[in-house]
């Protein structure tokens, strides 16, 4: 079976691209299983050849109806969709992408990593209630999340975890061109088929009607109400221009490490 790993920051839109994956009938989707209590594995950065296929096989077997993505984060039931015979297993992280490196040397996994302007992800994240207590002090949290990542280096939260990932990502193309891919969350709103039958290509994976099906409801209606929805209404991803305050905005731009990246992804 092929193993597929989609890795992102918080806030990225990868329960969305998640559920692009799901929505193909022959993939088995699972979400998040590293930050899942329920789910019994976890992957490190040191985890042998063998403790990898122990996680994928366990992931295939597994019935937790999270890990699944039966429920989501917010507990409201997910999309399902019809499957038939699965060739390709599918997982999703929003933490932990330190372990990529090793999980692609030891394995014959494929990884995605998506990307979304430092702009618009900070200020879903600011945006977010159950993400950012509004109480917290967004002056002391934005650079570096000290009350959401806890110290804990395996939590992407904050602009320098941001830009930890976004980097890595670059590094991970150049260095496993035929193993790693990144795709922009820009790209996926402006141009939904054309990029996902690319990843799709990259993953051994044909377009089926049930996807086209998929990502048409998506953009049919707008569930703001709930945080983690994949239904969204928005064609581009520019409302950070009137929410994100300016001290943000131009500390971002300001970081020479920022116009590094944004060379290589055009974002501002």
């Amino acid at each position: 079976m092929n193993q597929i790993a989609i890795f992102s920051v918080p806030r990225s839109g990868s329960t969305w691209l998640g559920q692009i994956f799901n929505s193909h009938p022959e993939v088995l989707y699972r979400f998040q299983p590293n930050m899942a209590y329920s789910f019994p594995l976890t992957l490190s950065e040191s985890s042998t050849e063998a403790e990898i296929q122990a996680f994928f096989e366990a992931l295939r077997l597994t019935e937790d109806p999270f890990t699944t993505a039966r429920i989501s984060i917010s507990g409201k039931p997910n999309p399902q969709f019809a499957k038939t015979s699965p060739t390709t297993l599918v997982f999703k992280e929003t933490h932990y992408l330190y372990i990529i490196d090793n999980l692609i040397r030891n394995s014959g996994t494929r990884v995605i990593g998506l990307v979304r302007s430092p702009f618009a992800t900070m200020n879903s994240w600011i945006k977010a209630p159950k993400e950012f207590h509004p109480e917290w002090d967004l002056e002391a949290e934005w650079l570096d999340a000290p009350k959401k990542n806890l110290g804990n280096p395996r939590n992407f939260f904050g602009y320098n975890k941001w830009k930890e990932g976004a980097l890595l990502f670059l590094e991970l193309q150049g260095k496993y061109p035929d193993r790693f891919m990144s795709v922009q969350y820009e790209r996926l709103l402006a141009e939904k088929l054309p990029a996902v039958e690319s990843l799709f290509r990259f993953c051994g994976l044909s377009m089926t009607e049930q996807t086209r099906a998929f990502i048409a409801r998506s953009e049919s209606k707008d569930d703001a109400q709930d945080t983690y929805s994949v239904f969204r209404t928005k064609t581009n991803d520019l409302a950070w221009k009137n929410g994100l305050p300016t001290f943000i905005t131009e500390a971002i731009m300001a970081d020479p490490e920022f116009q590094t990246l944004n060379k290589h992804f055009c974002w501002a």
